[in-house]
């Protein structure tokens, strides 16, 4: 895999806030090319014809990447959810 904004996903786990004067420095077009590949495949399934062992290599290590650091965000974000609601439920 390239080196690319697909290698610098993990700096989410590190609370990294990226300016937008700073998305050329991540995000460059094969990053575009992923997420765009990882949508259309979540949308519509599979590009390219057959199961998953007739995938492209970069296709599937691209679509994984982004699938694993978006269930990661979506992971936290129910943690957080999960513990203000407790939170609310002390009060109460």
């Amino acid at each position: 895999m390239p080196k690319s904004a697909l290698n610098k996903v993990a700096l989410a786990k590190y609370n990294t806030v990226v300016y937008n004067r700073e998305i050329k420095d991540y995000c460059d077009d094969f990053f575009f090319s992923a997420m765009h590949a990882w949508y259309m495949t979540k949308t519509w399934g599979m590009a390219f014809s057959g199961g998953w062992a007739e995938q492209p290599y970069e296709y599937l290590e691209a679509i994984t990447a982004i699938e694993g650091a978006h269930n990661e965000v979506e992971n936290e974000e129910m943690e957080k959810s999960k513990k203000q609601n407790s939170s609310k439920q002390m009060l109460d």
